[in-house]
């Protein structure tokens, strides 16, 4: 697939933020969503926090995947259970999965700066030296790769740090177990919906939001179609906080699809449009999931050759036609 040229030139200029979800995880070995709290509860039975006759009851409830994490983890707490949540995201070779080292070494080709919802190490431990250029022999050294999960040091200063690699786990990492996102009340009081939430004022996740999407372009992936209610509160969250006043930063969302679905593929396109979000559609007729590896390999591949200057012009240029058209 060919690469936009508005990538290529926020690749270069170091403004692209890939924002991962968990389908990226996922392509490298990691649990879907309802085998994340799958994994929580079976680790309450094991601990005698909950009976298997209750896991069944559970498992056939008409809930969804957040509501029975939030269950779990509310139920972990109740019971002072301590959950090994590393063990349900990790398996004891993750470090070696081919998949896992492949994406996420291509992913850090692509920039020095992530931001995810997951909780999990790939970002924080994958080998950078595929995001070294070999043919550099006067490339800065790489400075200590930085991994945020405290939201009181979520700034966006940190995203302006030159030749330093940043992590920013919006939803907590399993670093500190203590900073994860899992319950309702959790998102609720962090997004600043509760009653015992953080004042905007003094906010920081609303605050680096703003920043995010005012001052940098930002590359969506690894959220399902089903999964979306996360993006889209996050998107919308950036409105309320008045961010849709950028200095024309350019955001796009990579969705899988199959070649026949051209009017899924339309009408999810115009829903992102009106977030002004362009979506960049990819085929998974052959390789399925794993066709995202590809993807972003070949999007690697393509920047090492493009020359930022002369797309720059162009991108300036188109901006300056859309204004007068």
């Amino acid at each position: 697939m060919e690469i936009s040229d508005d990538l290529v030139v926020s690749a270069h200029l170091g403004r692209l933020v890939p924002f991962i979800g968990a389908g990226v995880s996922k392509i490298a070995g990691g649990p879907t969503w309802p085998e994340f709290a799958d994994g929580v509860f079976d680790q309450l039975v094991v601990q005698g926090a909950l009976s298997y006759a209750e896991l069944e009851q559970i498992k056939y409830k008409a809930m969804g995947p957040r509501m029975k994490i939030s269950l779990a983890a509310e139920l972990a707490k109740d019971s002072k259970i301590k959950i090994d949540y590393k063990s349900i995201l990790h398996s004891p070779n993750w470090k070696i999965h081919e998949n896992g080292q492949k994406i996420y070494s291509a992913l850090w080709r692509l920039s020095k700066k992530f931001v995810t919802t997951n909780y999990d190490l790939w970002l924080d431990e994958t080998d950078n030296q595929l995001a070294i250029n070999p043919e550099n022999n006067n490339q800065a050294k790489v400075q200590p790769r930085r991994i945020i999960y405290d939201h009181n040091d979520f700034l966006g200063s940190e995203l302006d740090v030159k030749d330093r690699e940043t992590v920013i786990h919006l939803h907590g990492s399993i670093q500190n177990p203590n900073s994860m996102l899992l319950t309702t009340s959790d998102y609720l009081r962090t997004y600043g919906l509760s009653h015992d939430s953080t004042s905007y004022a003094t906010n920081k996740i609303h605050h680096f939001l703003q920043f995010l999407f005012q001052e940098k372009d930002i590359l969506f992936m690894g959220y399902a179609l089903d999964e979306l209610e996360i993006l889209e509160y996050l998107i919308l969250k950036k409105k309320q906080i008045g961010a849709m006043e950028r200095k024309n930063q350019k955001h796009f969302i990579l969705q899988p699809f199959f070649k026949n679905d051209e009017k899924l593929i339309n009408g999810v396109a115009n829903y992102f449009k009106d977030l002004q979000i362009t979506l960049i559609p990819y085929y998974r007729d052959a390789n399925n999931y794993d066709a995202l590896i590809d993807i972003l390999e070949g999007y690697a591949s393509q920047m090492k050759i493009e020359s930022p200057s002369d797309l720059e012009r162009k991108r300036v240029m188109g901006g300056f036609l859309d204004g007068i058209n």
